[in-house]
């Protein structure tokens, strides 16, 4: 049960990060365009437009492997938790 609770929540996880993209995207291009010196700005623009969808994906796999590995430690500690319950009552 724990884990068809959690697919809700790992759905809208995924999906908010996904409606977050398009912004995410601009954001870095601006900000790239801001930091850059003029010699290296074109370069740097071409480059996110190129690689930038990839990053934003690898960076969503990224963040998903890190809310798995909560949500699986979470019921690792839970039995942890039950151990020693059961320790302290003997």
């Amino acid at each position: 049960m724990f884990w068809m609770e959690n697919t809700l929540y790992i759905f809208y996880f995924i999906l908010s990060e996904v409606v977050l993209f398009p912004l995410i995207y601009f954001k870095v291009m601006i900000t790239v365009g801001y930091l850059a010196d003029w010699k290296r700005l074109i370069p740097l623009i071409v480059f996110w437009v190129l690689f930038g969808p990839f990053i934003c994906v690898f960076n969503l796999a990224k963040d998903l492997f890190f809310y798995l590995k909560i949500l699986c430690d979470y019921q690792d500690e839970e039995e942890h938790f039950k151990e020693k319950e059961e320790e302290d009552f003997k």
